[in-house]
């Protein structure tokens, strides 16, 4: 969720068109065991049986070629992960968060220009525009500071008390487009903008507008101020002293928008298959998704991986995109996610933990993705 001190961002190659056989199966059934073999060998080698763990989607095309649990989901009950827990995903959130401002614009009730001061009142949006929050290009301030420093954590952070302290005119980072710097705070905006002009509340706006149309039945943005039931939950843990200890009631899981969805396997394929498809906004709004800023966002060292290729990509809507690749990481206690897909070629790749653990993310996410290039034969080095 709060990527300005964790996050990790993930780039991978691109599968060349001639590489893939163009039948609906890639892999025959002798291929597709030893594959799933490889991964289960994997995973087991890092996540404990009677831990908390992870849940894995590989699919291209139509095809699942992976989608599976390993680990706990909740350590007092012993219910395993499966495809349809439910996890939380921490930034990867973004994605909905901008979905649900792109059917406001469909819906003709605002548009990318539209100037956000207009819509909630603080001085230092005035000059911001809508387009410039879903970027990260607007140069507002960084809450996070004040809120883990000087407030009262017995109360739980609301979207309100984000925008009351904005109202409060902090000094901006940057002028508005002026360059790329990671806002949490513009997303938690854009969710009370989203408030202000549907006239729901964020998480019910959402839930209709957005989950439903992309056959989310079971997924939500979770507020711990107002909290509901989550079906299959995953509950988040970190490891403190050598011990597995629960963390899922930071006094910041209030916040909506930059974060606070939870999802499953199953369900983010059908939400990658309602993108691939075009099948639940118009061809405009889904062309919107993954059309990126102009400026340039500079991969810091701490942040790249062994398969980055560039040190320089671009931000769209929710989404990193490096030529024909999009993906975006998420990370929070107890959690980290990471999700990619070709933007020509139809592969996804989505990995959640219910473990705060970013170098565990890592060793995961790129060994995984060696795998599938080795077994799908992929020729192009990483």
């Amino acid at each position: 969720m709060f990527q300005k001190f964790q996050c990790g961002m993930v780039l991978l190659c691109l599968f060349p068109i001639s590489l893939f056989a163009q039948s609906s199966q890639i892999l025959n059934q002798e291929e597709l065991k030893s594959f799933r073999d490889q991964v289960d060998s994997l995973f087991n080698a890092h996540i404990q049986r009677d831990g908390p763990g992870a849940g894995l989607l590989i699919s291209y095309k139509d095809q699942k070629l992976v989608s599976k649990g390993y680990g706990l989901r909740n350590l007092e009950s012993g219910e395993p992960i499966t495809s349809s827990t439910n996890f939380r995903m921490g930034s990867v959130s973004k994605q909905f968060t901008a979905l649900a401002v792109l059917s406001l614009i469909e819906e003709g009730k605002i548009s990318l220009q539209d100037t956000v001061g207009n819509i909630l009142p603080a001085k230092v949006l005035s000059d911001v525009t809508v387009e410039q929050l879903i970027y990260h290009t607007s140069g507002i301030a960084h809450y996070e500071e004040h809120f883990f420093t000087e407030w009262d954590t017995t109360q739980i952070v609301e979207n309100n008390d984000i925008l009351t302290w904005y109202q409060g005119n902090p000094d901006a980072e940057s002028r508005p487009g002026e360059k790329w710097s990671y806002s949490n705070g513009g997303y938690n905006l854009l969710a009370t903008l989203v408030e202000k002009v549907s006239g729901q509340g964020f998480a019910d706006y959402a839930k209709e507008n957005v989950f439903e149309r992309l056959g989310m039945e079971n997924s939500q943005y979770f507020n711990l101020a107002d909290p509901v039931q989550i079906s299959e939950r995953a509950f988040c843990y970190d490891l403190i002293n050598g011990e597995w200890e629960k963390v899922d009631g930071h006094y910041l899981n209030g916040c909506l928008g930059e974060g606070a969805v939870y999802t499953s396997l199953n369900e983010y394929y059908k939400y990658d298959q309602a993108l691939r498809n075009e099948s639940a906004f118009s061809t405009e709004i889904h062309e919107l998704i993954f059309t990126p800023a102009a400026i340039d966002v500079f991969l810091e060292k701490d942040y790249r991986f062994a398969f980055n290729r560039r040190n320089t990509v671009k931000y769209a809507k929710g989404w990193y995109i490096d030529q024909d690749i999009a993906y975006h990481t998420g990370s929070w206690y107890g959690q980290r996610a990471i999700v990619l897909r070709g933007l020509e070629e139809p592969f996804t790749i989505a990995l959640f933990l219910n473990i705060g653990d970013s170098a565990l993310r890592k060793e995961l996410i790129e060994k995984t993705y060696y795998l599938v290039k080795k077994q799908l034969k992929l020729e192009q080095d990483l």
